[in-house]
């Protein structure tokens, strides 16, 4: 756990530091106003955090400070926070910004003990909020799962219904009939590709700022299961080869993985394919290879969507750039599309966790 101090009182500082010193945490970082605490780079700030910070200071508040924080995109948004007061004043002022505090302790009366019930309760909170972010992308991770698997059906039945309507002598009760069908699936064309817009402009820090220890043989398991019937119809496999375990966003890597397996399938010219999944390390990251033996695709077209000087028609592609960008990382792909289409993400490997 890295700890951060916002204290201006000197005694104050060596006395906290003794105390956390006493409960066998490591010296905190230490800054003297809420101004120097802003120069501070969030995204440098792990999410397991702690900030403790004094309530009266000389440019602002510890509430105030707390506030700035939790208003980040960084992964320091989610750290837990503790706020001393000396002051019943600060005690109530605190209490009013109990969204942003996860903790209050009175300077008068706080020892080793009460200092760590207060750390305690702040990390559980922070476990609180990342519980309910990871609820949260799960959920828009199914329903974009299930918006992009409706879509290729439905369209397929739209322009099924096109050509009815326009070839075939139907009667005029097939004809209302088709009709209505043309209506409906344009109805939910437009409410699918609606979702996935939204998707991909949503913010995408939620994703990005959970750290673990990313296993490839489980990811691609994963994805094996979630393609299960795809592979079985394209006589399809995954296979992962050795990589050492990273560092880094689980969920946003495996939202990147399920969309590029995904095209892979879907744009699959080799009988019998083959994606190979696997990661190598960087000096300032990790890089993550997807590497299909032939689809359909064009490597250059897809660069240019990747970098911007292009639009793609679909949304998933959009999505996932949001991600990377969102991780810090980048994408890109090579390849001939005949024989072979590789995408290489590169993400940093976050300082405060590299293994």
């Amino acid at each position: 756990m890295k700890i951060y101090l916002l204290e201006n009182e000197e005694l104050d500082v060596i006395r906290v530091s003794l105390l956390l010193q006493e409960l066998g945490l490591p010296e905190p970082v230490v800054f003297r106003s809420v101004a120097e605490l802003s120069e501070l780079d969030l995204t440098e700030v792990p999410p397991e955090a702690l900030f403790i910070f004094d309530f009266e200071l000389g440019d602002g508040t510890g509430s105030d400070a707390a506030k700035w924080l939790r208003s980040s995109s960084a992964t320091a948004a989610q750290a837990g926070i503790v706020v001393l007061t000396g002051s019943f004043d600060g005690a109530v002022a605190t209490e009013l910004t109990r969204s942003d505090v996860d903790e209050l302790c009175f300077k008068s009366t706080v020892n080793a003990e009460g200092l760590r019930l207060a750390i305690q309760r702040a990390d559980r909170a922070r476990l609180g909020r990342m519980s309910r972010l990871l609820y949260r992308t799960r959920l828009r991770s199914v329903a974009t799962m299930l918006a992009h698997d409706l879509r290729s059906p439905l369209s397929g039945v739209l322009y099924g219904t096109e050509v009815l309507a326009e070839e075939a002598n139907l009667s005029e009760s097939a004809a209302r009939v088709v009709a209505l069908m043309h209506s409906n699936v344009q109805e939910a064309l437009a409410m699918i590709n609606e979702r996935l817009r939204s998707i991909a402009v949503e913010p995408s820090r939620d994703l990005a700022m959970r750290l673990d220890h990313v296993v490839m043989s489980d990811l691609a398991t994963e994805l094996r299961e979630i393609y299960a019937l795809k592979l079985e119809a394209r006589k399809g496999s995954i296979v992962e080869l050795p990589s050492e375990p990273l560092v880094g966003s689980r969920d946003s890597i495996l939202e990147i993985l399920v969309n590029l397996v995904g095209n892979a399938l879907k744009h699959a010219v080799a009988r019998d394919l083959l994606i190979t999944l696997w990661a190598d390390r960087t000096p300032d990251g990790v890089s993550i290879y997807v590497r299909d033996n032939g689809t359909s695709s064009d490597p250059d077209r897809i660069n240019r969507f990747l970098d911007g000087t292009d639009t793609p028609s679909g949304h998933g592609l959009l999505y996932i750039m949001e991600l990377t960008r969102a991780m810090g990382g980048t994408l890109r792909c090579s390849g001939d599309g005949a024989s072979h289409l590789e995408y290489c993400l590169h993400i940093p490997t976050h300082p405060e966790a590299r293994p």
